[in-house]
């Protein structure tokens, strides 16, 4: 999947909106896609360049993204998150 890679980065720390406290580690790519104009019954979008998307990003992964050049345009491993097979995640950069 050839996107526009506009950054990538990794969230950590404890969240306590339950009242208890609970680790989190995030690890996201933020990539532009062109805006999709909608006209329909119910909404309509109009606009014109890009419009931000974010995607799971496998934390091994992250390495590959220090050495390039951000924004950039990159050929995206994509695959269904074994964890979640309704989600996908990025897996790193294809070569």
């Amino acid at each position: 999947m050839k996107v526009l890679v506009l950054g990538v980065v990794r969230v950590s720390g404890t969240s306590t909106k339950t009242g208890t406290p609970k680790p989190y580690d995030m690890t996201r790519v933020t990539y532009g896609v062109p805006v999709n104009p909608v006209h329909s019954e119910n909404r309509t979008v109009i606009g014109s360049g890009y419009e931000v998307q974010d995607l799971d990003l496998e934390p091994q992964a992250m390495p590959q993204f220090e050495d390039i050049k951000l924004p950039g345009v990159y050929d995206l491993d994509v695959q269904p998150n074994p964890s979640n097979l309704r989600r996908n995640i990025c897996q790193g950069i294809r070569a």
